[in-house]
């Protein structure tokens, strides 16, 4: 997302977000039979950039699909293969879309007491690491010995020897699991309370109240099992406001798992003597991972989406929003939200998601005016922001192609009208189906507005974002493409056979290169 040259230094005076969404399979018209496909934005600086990323995979996913499905179908397997862009399926199974969003961690006091806190719980992490590894390993060793029985006996039965290695290894797989869980959630629950007291703080406190009542803006909409409708998909399985556990199903609304994760890296990358993750422990700038975002069909909702919470971010980075209100039970208020009218409890008074969200447009217009240098997406941020929410005001059928809840809402109460729960539940999720669904029926009749041409499109399938970050990362894909090199590819680094390499390092070192006299 974009922000002035020179206001803030993140990653050469850009600030930058990735978008992540769940695609899942279906074999129509049955229901999700299992399996995602997840993938995930390069690194953007604005948020038209963004979506324009996010619609150049979503084509490139709906035409390999449409291609397997040919494939499929030569080989007499006849079916119809379809790929939902959701994160809710039928069976009430919750995956789906995050935000990440490139911030400093921590400024002054909190960022010294966040790295010294650190620095003391590592060491403790550390030698619980190392222990439930060497208890793993004792494990495996009887686990061994019963493999090479099986091995041994490969002559014989050779099918049913087979499939007996599979269920124990599926079982041993099972057995890592109960006990990895467990251990490393209590493992890591010192420095999830770290986070939780000391990450993102200023930020976190003033954002909240604008991300409760987002799916105003930016919820797909999803019928419950009780027929009821609510404006988030992702909304109504948040269990927690911050992340205590490693466990799939805390569903935070500030998910710290990334940065979990990378103190589990930093102990592996420890054993082959790389200091790479350990270092970016403690680096100023992380991501704030978002676990409260919906997987959006509309350009518009996804657009306003991003482009208003980069907005809100720069305001409370700058100590713009010092009295937001104060949500009462806010998880509650989410699981609660059904429309522009639902009433949130704050301290300051009962106020409606719609008050609530004028609440944060009004304080932005005002930064605005204050503000030396304002770009043109910050001014078409306020203005669509302000359209919309006097459309859902007036009448919530103008934003028809545009929200994605108010496009749901309305095929829901026509095309489903009279309609059984199990037809109401097709049409909820095959609203989301890329090419065949019925968002892109309200495309392909001229109701939902499309941001990007189709040339557009396809250019950024085979362009990275013009910034020097995704740059690298595109250079090293196109290389390994050519040369046929097997590559791992991940937010900070490309690994290969011949080694790892850090893209900021790499960067730091060809800056130095080109500028000799450079810091």
């Amino acid at each position: 997302m974009a922000c002035q040259p020179g206001e803030r230094a993140f990653f050469q005076d850009q600030f930058f977000l990735a978008n992540g969404s769940s695609f899942a399979y279906e074999h129509l018209p049955q229901a999700i039979d299992g399996g995602l496909i997840e993938g995930a934005t390069p690194e953007c600086t604005t948020a038209s950039e963004l979506l324009l990323y996010q619609r150049a995979q979503e084509d490139l996913l709906a035409e390999c699909a449409a291609e397997v499905e040919k494939k499929l179908q030569a080989s007499d397997v006849h079916c119809s293969l379809g790929l939902i862009k959701n994160c809710r399926d039928a069976a009430g199974h919750i995956y789906g879309a995050q935000e990440n969003y490139q911030l400093p961690i921590a400024r002054g006091f909190r960022l010294f007491m966040l790295r010294f806190c650190l620095g003391l719980y590592l060491p403790v992490f550390a030698l619980g690491f190392v222990s439930y590894w060497i208890l793993f390993a004792a494990m495996l060793l009887p686990a061994g010995l019963l493999l090479a029985a099986f091995d041994s006996l490969r002559a014989r039965k050779r099918k049913e020897e087979d499939s007996a290695q599979v269920r124990l290894l599926s079982l041993l797989g099972r057995l890592e699991y109960t006990i990895a869980l467990p251990f490393f959630s209590l493992l890591l629950l010192p420095q999830a309370l770290l986070y939780r007291f000391l990450a993102f703080h200023p930020v976190r406190r003033a954002l909240l109240p604008f991300l409760i009542s987002r799916p105003l803006l930016s919820g797909a909409g999803t019928l419950l099992d009780s027929s009821e409708f609510r404006l988030s998909e992702k909304g109504v399985a948040i269990r927690w406001l911050y992340r205590y556990t490693i466990a799939p199903g805390d569903r935070p609304v500030y998910d710290s798992g990334n940065l979990l994760k990378q103190s589990m890296l930093a102990m592996m990358g420890l054993l082959r003597l790389e200091t790479g993750h350990l270092c970016s422990l403690f680096s100023a700038e992380q991501r704030m991972q978002l676990g409260l975002s919906d997987s959006n069909r509309a350009d518009y909702a996804e657009w306003l989406k991003i482009a208003t919470t980069r907005l809100v971010i720069d305001m409370a980075l700058a100590g713009a929003l010092p009295d937001v209100p104060v949500i009462k039970r806010p998880i509650q208020a989410l699981h609660n939200l059904t429309g522009p009218d639902t009433v949130l409890r704050t301290g300051q008074g009962e106020q409606t998601v719609l008050s609530l969200q004028r609440f944060y447009l009004e304080a932005a217009e005002e930064f605005l005016q204050k503000k030396k240098a304002v770009d043109w997406e910050e001014h078409e941020t306020v203005r669509l922001w302000r359209e919309t929410l006097d459309s859902l005001a007036a009448d919530r059928s103008r934003m028809l192609g545009r929200l994605d809840w108010v496009s749901k809402e309305y095929l829901l109460a026509t095309a489903g009208a009279g309609a059984s729960f199990p037809v109401l539940r097709k049409i909820d999720i095959g609203y989301h189906e890329l090419e065949r669904g019925y968002y892109d029926e309200l495309r392909r009749a001229g109701v939902a507005l499309l941001r990007f041409s189709s040339a557009e499109v396809h250019r950024a399938r085979l362009e990275p974002p013009d910034n020097e970050r995704a740059r690298l990362r595109s250079s090293f894909i196109k290389a390994a493409a050519f040369s046929g090199e097997r590559l791992t590819v991940s937010w900070d680094k490309i690994s290969s056979p011949r080694g790892v390499v850090s893209l900021d390092h790499f960067r730091r070192e060809k800056k130095k290169t080109a500028d000799p006299d450079a810091g």
